[in-house]
């Protein structure tokens, strides 16, 4: 990730446990849905756990010992990319396994992938249109407001889509969209008990979430995802032209905000003690 210290206090304390749910859902939709009533529930239940404890070491990873430079940005990004195609084509895959047709599932599955990969790519392209942003006018040895080449430190606010790199509140659309898909998966994951609750019949209420999904999973990638992963690319491939990797230009002030958080004594890679603040969570 590349991130500022701003949204480093907004991220940080909570992504492990993001991470784990996020995680944890993917099993529920993968594993606990479709092999319910074929497979033995503790086996389920361990599987399911094994993938949130996976998602929350990756998140403490991150939380704790990531560089958050130019050269680790992409990796986050790529799990998380994952995490949302699986349980989108999860998703679009309930109505064939609510129905108990397995050509339904797998169609529905390969669906939701191709819809995902589909509005991805448009979401790269659109960006990549967009000529103003200042990845496109970075040279090595040269002066530039984002990138320091004498320190070998970039500006983590040169990773925004063109369309909001010059907004104060950068990442408020960021945090709408997160938010949005988090509702989105939550509900589809509970479609059996949502369906109970409001007296819907299965087969509907299947319907409705893989078709709620797959827009919502649509308008992610397209906004989000893939502008992003296109900006991360452009600067993975200008790294290439530097003699060492981008440092990030915050990176001291995220390493003094991690010492405040609860596990730094025995996670950080340079841990020393705070002078009078409060230890976050």
């Amino acid at each position: 990730m590349l991130i500022s210290a701003k949204e480093a206090g907004e991220i940080l304390p909570k992504l492990p446990f993001v991470m784990g749910f996020l995680s944890g859902m993917d099993a529920v939709m993968l594993l606990v849905l479709p092999l319910r009533q074929t497979m033995d529930s503790s086996i389920l239940i361990f599987a399911t756990l094994t993938f949130s404890v996976s998602g929350l070491l990756v998140g403490v990873f991150i939380k704790y010992k990531s560089n958050l430079n130019a050269g680790s940005a992409i990796y986050p990004m790529a799990y998380l990319l994952t995490l949302l195609t699986l349980f989108t084509s999860s998703a679009c895959a309930l109505p064939g396994l609510v129905r108990g047709e397995v050509y339904l599932a797998y169609s529905g599955a390969l669906a939701g992938i191709g819809v995902s990969s589909i509005f991805l790519l448009m979401g790269w392209v659109q960006e990549k249109k967009f000529t103003n942003h200042p990845l496109n006018e970075v040279r090595p040895g040269g002066q530039d407001k984002y990138i320091d080449c004498e320190k070998m430190e970039v500006n983590p606010k040169i990773r925004i889509p063109a369309k909001f790199i010059n907004l104060e509140n950068n990442n408020s659309k960021t945090r709408s969209v997160a938010s949005l898909g988090m509702i989105g998966g939550a509900l589809a994951a509970n479609v059996m008990l949502v369906a109970r609750v409001f007296g819907i019949d299965y087969n509907t209420m299947a319907w409705l979430a893989a078709v709620s999904m797959i827009l919502i999973a649509a308008y992610i990638q397209l906004k989000f995802f893939g502008p992003s992963a296109f900006r991360l690319y452009q600067l993975h491939m200008l790294q290439k032209n530097f003699s060492q990797p981008l440092k990030n230009s915050d990176y001291e002030k995220i390493q003094d905000l991690r010492r405040t958080f609860f596990l730094s004594r025995w996670l950080m890679k340079d841990y020393r003690p705070t002078t009078g603040n409060r230890q976050a969570s």
